[in-house]
Formats: structure tokens, C-alpha cells, sequence
């Protein structure tokens, strides 16, 4: 195993085999496998800690490695999507959260792109007190299309958490349908936040 080819043969020698792509190779679930001479090795993947062989959970935000972006910002104040992923859980209302662009047509929305592709499983969402986003989507990018992981509809909570079923993706999308009671034509994200589970 590691090699193929007639090693003893002139001018044939032997070449290495790539186990990470054979299928009877099994790292276990949320590893990587990496080919090397002769081999090859299992570790966890980005957001996984442990045995490869149980790899678990490691409980970080990884939005707080994530580069935030919109679909529109409100020009009032200083309104921004960098706000949504700064690791404040604040919901008092102030600027220093990304509201859309008014006036705009719903949905709306603002994104989470990874540097390197995560598995998500859950997302805490964070809006300004007496600005709760009525309705909502999360969606993930699974490399030709948004895939809907949870809907939210007659929200007038500040916090939700949302579990689904962990998707691997390398982008995550608020997708706003509507602004709050108060403000119909405003959705407000302090904080949004990413795990594994």
C-alpha cells in the first residue's frame, strides 16, 4: 500500500498513490485527509478539534474570521456590516450595527464570507432593541446556489438561535424579508454569529 508500479523493472519504477482519493480510505466524519509519500494523514477540519477519528466541536464564532458584506447600508450615521461579525452581542440600539440603504425593496441582506470553508450547524443573531427584524432567512452557499438552512417569521425577539443541520460552506447570508414594527423598511443586525453545532 503507497506505492504502485514494477519498482523492480528497469525504467518503470514506483509511484505513489493517492489514498485520500481511493474510496475504501475513511478519515472519519469533519477530517481532511492529506496525501504524502507513501501515505497519508487525518486531521481535523477548521473548526474541529480532537482525535481524528472523533473530531469535535471546537465551540468557536468563526464569524469573527469573516469578511461582512451587504447588499445595501443605510448612509446615516456610521451604519456598517462590519458590525455584524465584531464580537459584540450588544442589542441596544445604536449605529454601530449594519441597517439597509431605505429606500430599497426587501429582501435585503448581508453576508459572511470564510477564508476557509466551515461547518456550520448553528447561528446566534443578534438586532437593536424596539428594531426586531420581523422575518428572515439564513442561507449557505453550497457553490452554485444559496441553500436555506432556517426561516425565521414574526420575530419580535432580539436574540434567536438557529440549529439545522451542519453544511460545509465557505459563505453564510442573513437574507432580511422585512424590517422591524417600528421601522418597516429598516432590518438592523448587531451581531451574527457562526458554529459548528
Amino acid at each position: 500500500m503507497g506505492y504502485e508500479g514494477e519498482g523492480h523493472m528497469a525504467g518503470s519504477g514506483c509511484a505513489d498513490i493517492d489514498e485520500c482519493a481511493l474510496p475504501t480510505t475513511n478519515c472519519g466524519a469533519n477530517t481532511v485527509c492529506t496525501n504524502t509519500v507513501g501515505g497519508y494523514t487525518c486531521q481535523c477540519a477548521v473548526g474541529f478539534t480532537g482525535n481524528p477519528g472523533a473530531c469535535a466541536c471546537d465551540g468557536v464564532n468563526a464569524a469573527l474570521v469573516a469578511t461582512a458584506t451587504a447588499s445595501s447600508t443605510s448612509t446615516f450615521e456610521s451604519y456598517s456590516p462590519t458590525y455584524v461579525n465584531d464580537g459584540d452581542e450588544s442589542t441596544l440600539q445604536t449605529s454601530a450595527t449594519w441597517c439597509n440603504d431605505w429606500p430599497v425593496t426587501f429582501p435585503q441582506w448581508v453576508q459572511l464570507d470564510f477564508p476557509t470553508e466551515r461547518v456550520i450547524g448553528r447561528v446566534e443573531m443578534f438586532t437593536s432593541q424596539d428594531y426586531a427584524i420581523m422575518a428572515y432567512d439564513i442561507a449557505a452557499w453550497d457553490g452554485n446556489q444559496w441553500d436555506l438552512l432556517a426561516s425565521v417569521t414574526s420575530n419580535s425577539s432580539l436574540h434567536n438561535t438557529l440549529t439545522f443541520n451542519p453544511v460545509r460552506t465557505s459563505k453564510l447570508r442573513l437574507i432580511a424579508n422585512s424590517g422591524s414594527q417600528k421601522q418597516a423598511g429598516y432590518a438592523r443586525v448587531n451581531e451574527l454569529e457562526a458554529y459548528c453545532q
